[in-house]
């Protein structure tokens, strides 16, 4: 990271989801260590955040974040014609027999 950045690292991270999106990870940082990084920040001089929130600029505005509308409009130009140059399209329709189709599912019986 930066020197302008105040990061807080996570101290446990949690697996959730559900079957649309059965991978998402989730991090929680203790609320003791937000508060120091704000501390941190609160007690730095007003000068020194000027120099920080400017390096922070300087690196949203550079090439490698990429985060003016002329950077961001050539990344997308590059990428959709990187997208139409390897497209491959599928099939607009597949035939189904459905006298031939098996669900899957699991044979029991139902107890009451």
């Amino acid at each position: 990271h930066g020197e302008w950045a105040f990061p807080v690292y996570p101290t446990n991270r949690s697996l959730v989801g559900s079957v649309p999106t059965p991978y998402i990870w989730d991090d929680r940082c203790r609320a003791e260590d937000a508060t120091e990084r704000i501390k941190e920040l609160y007690n730095m001089s007003k000068e020194e955040r000027n120099v920080r929130g400017m390096k922070g600029r300087e690196w949203a505005l550079g090439d490698e974040a990429g985060f003016t509308a002329e950077i961001m409009g050539k990344r997308v130009i590059k990428n959709l014609d990187k997208l139409f140059e390897t497209w491959v399209p599928r099939e607009r329709y597949s035939f189904i027999n459905a006298n031939e189709y098996e669900p899957n599912v699991v044979n029991h019986k139902l107890l009451y």
